[in-house]
């Protein structure tokens, strides 16, 4: 059922950060920028949302919460200081939360966003812009960035929690192609200007999805570069 899982050796560190690569070359090259341990975390992280997005994006509802379900038992099953299951991200998730045990209610905050999703998916809640659904695809991917920058640096991210959700939405309404994308960008810009180092690399890929033309794979690193270097999207 969970795409990740394996019934061989258990996948390693350096595996999961190819995996990261191939599914998220922005996100991973922003990553870069971040210490080795942080890399990791991330990797992890990243992986962990999606597979909370093949979820959402399952053709029957109802199969995309029991997968929720079987990750919020897995994260549970890691807090009470349970073996992780036969499962490479699992695995994963225990090395993760080993360290940075507050993350757990950030990865159950994430894992309802999407499961009230999935429950506007069964209930055929109206996909129209600018309506509830619309808001929590927006929660989804603000919590999965702010998720992100906890790993970095919990207190940071704490104090500019409204930026990076700023950033995620403006970023996820310009890959939709929405009618204020710009204007999301242009406020996110805004809020996110000052913001420490240690978050860029949370937050740096989403340069690389700005309204305007597709940046190429020599676009994707120069604009997370900038990005990093100066601190703004």
């Amino acid at each position: 059922m969970i795409d990740t899982a394996v019934s061989g050796n258990l996948a390693s560190a350096e595996t999961f950060d190819a995996r990261f690569r191939r599914l998220d070359e922005a996100r991973w090259l922003a990553s870069r920028y971040a210490p080795a341990d942080e890399r990791r975390a991330l990797a992890a992280l990243a992986l962990f949302h999606q597979e909370l997005l093949r979820a959402l994006g399952m053709k029957e509802a109802m199969i995309g919460k029991i997968r929720i379900q079987w990750w919020r038992e897995t994260v549970e099953a890691l807090q009470s200081g349970d073996k992780p299951r036969r499962h490479d991200l699992s695995e994963e998730l225990a090395w993760l939360l080993s360290g940075r045990t507050a993350l757990a209610q950030d990865l159950h905050t994430l894992l309802d966003r999407f499961d009230e999703a999935l429950d506007d998916h069964l209930s055929g809640t109206d996909h129209a812009p600018g309506g509830l659904h619309e808001a929590r695809h927006h929660a989804c991917e603000a919590g999965a960035i702010y998720l992100a920058a906890r790993a970095l640096n919990p207190s940071a991210a704490e104090v500019w929690r409204e930026a990076l959700e700023a950033c995620a939405i403006a970023a996820l309404s310009a890959k939709a192609g929405l009618p204020d994308a710009t204007e999301r960008f242009g406020s996110a810009r805004r809020l996110i200007r000052g913001a420490p180092g240690d978050l860029w690399p949370a937050v740096a890929h989403l340069a690389t999805v700005r309204p305007g033309p597709a940046p190429g794979p020599l676009g994707q690193r120069l604009a997370v570069l900038s990005a990093v270097f100066w601190r703004r999207i």
